[in-house]
């Protein structure tokens, strides 16, 4: 008989994410603009904002399970809504792409999320 070594493996979640040493961490930018995209998908929702200037910045906010559990849907935000984003921008000061996203605010009907805490309509 042959008895075969027998390893018992499990499965789970890893939380991996990539690094954020291209993210000036240690700076806060607010962006206030027209929403032209909402992108709803993993691994960042990403928000595509057209500021006053022509700059066009993209936004990478949360995963997108995240934010559905803070009731953030993806008929949540439109393009078109005016929006204020106050996040972190890249150290690389040609590149328009934000992170580490602590508010989303709407003026238009007073809807806004903030980083660590839930959605307040």
């Amino acid at each position: 008989m042959v008895v075969l070594p027998f390893t018992l493996c499990t499965v789970a979640p890893i939380a991996a994410h990539h690094s954020d040493s291209n993210v000036a961490t240690d700076r806060v930018v607010t962006v206030e603009g027209e929403l032209r995209d909402v992108l709803f998908i993993n691994p960042h929702v990403t928000l595509v904002v057209a500021a006053p200037g022509g700059d066009i910045y993209r936004v990478e906010w949360a995963e997108p399970r995240r934010l559905v559990r803070l009731g953030v849907t993806k008929t949540t935000l439109h393009a078109g809504d005016r929006i204020r984003v106050v996040a972190s921008p890249s150290r690389d000061p040609g590149d328009r792409t934000l992170s580490l996203v602590r508010e989303v605010r709407r003026a238009a009907d007073g809807w806004h999320w903030d980083r660590g805490s839930t959605v307040i309509d």
